[in-house]
């Protein structure tokens, strides 16, 4: 084989994974930024057309701005230097602040399927698609008959940009990335949606029964402390489990904070009961 086939070939193997980098490097800012007032400071006081003209003079026209329950101000931009002078922001309109990125809205999940994977830990797979913008890898496990969980061809990957990539190359396979949809969080303590058992004040619940007692060893009827149905909490036909799924699609679809989509999804729920 000449010389110029050679190279001509090394090309077709470089440029895809070239393209893939420059691509992830350029998208990895972040796009979602928290303004917090300090010192003692309530960024409330202030009204929506100060803070709207003091941010489109000394950072531009943004994408959106919300006020959190908690008085922060959540800003989504699409603009990299935009990105950088907020996080620079020490001040607001006389009131002292600090930016800090959004704690999960500028990452995303995806899934992917692949068996070639198979002898790859998950830290040799999380490094070798770093320059892909992943930084995280997590493979998932099933549980066999005999009790042992064994390794399976789908892994959670987790991107350093708010936007899923829609395919990745592994190594020479080109392979399609799915958005992740967790599971609703329920807690184990008092069998409620949207918070853990490490940090619920509630009282105990028996999710098998909804009575206030532990679960472990509860052989009464079936009922739902949720939805009052004739299933334990944990069911996934259960209506709330259903409903808390559907905030957890518009989460990861839509690129909202979790209290924005089960805002939204409740407000769809309510609407379609009145029908």
């Amino acid at each position: 084989m000449c010389r110029s086939t050679i190279y001509q070939n090394l090309l077709l193997v470089v440029r895809p994974t070239c393209e893939f980098q420059r691509v992830a490097q350029s998208d990895h800012f972040q796009k979602f930024i928290v303004i917090q007032a300090q010192d003692g400071h309530d960024l409330s006081k202030l009204s929506p057309f100060v803070i709207d003209k003091f941010l489109k003079a000394n950072i531009g026209t943004l994408d959106d701005l919300k006020r959190l329950r908690g008085g922060q101000l959540l800003i989504k931009t699409s603009s990299h230097s935009y990105s950088s002078k907020l996080l620079g922001l020490t001040d607001l309109a006389g009131v002292p602040v600090k930016a800090t990125p959004h704690r999960t809205l500028n990452s995303s999940k995806g899934v992917i399927r692949c068996s070639e994977l198979k002898h790859a830990s998950e830290d040799e797979i999380a490094s070798e698609l770093a320059h892909q913008g992943v930084v995280d890898c997590f493979n998932i496990k099933v549980k066999g008959q005999d009790g042992v969980r064994r390794n399976t061809n789908t892994y959670i990957l987790t991107f350093n940009t708010a936007a899923l990539p829609k395919h990745i190359k592994i190594g020479y396979i080109h392979t399609k990335v799915e958005m992740y949809i967790p599971n609703p969080l329920r807690c184990f303590q008092c069998q409620k949606y949207g918070h853990s058992k490490n940090v619920c004040r509630n009282t105990a619940v028996c999710a098998r029964c909804g009575e206030q007692h532990p679960t472990e060893g509860c052989t009464n009827r079936e009922k739902c402390a949720n939805c009052s149905g004739a299933h334990p909490a944990y069911h996934k036909d259960c209506p709330k489990w259903i409903l808390e799924k559907e905030v957890q699609q518009v989460k990861a679809k839509n690129g909202v904070s979790f209290v924005e989509a089960r805002r939204k999804e409740i407000t769809v729920w309510y609407s379609s009961s009145l029908c």
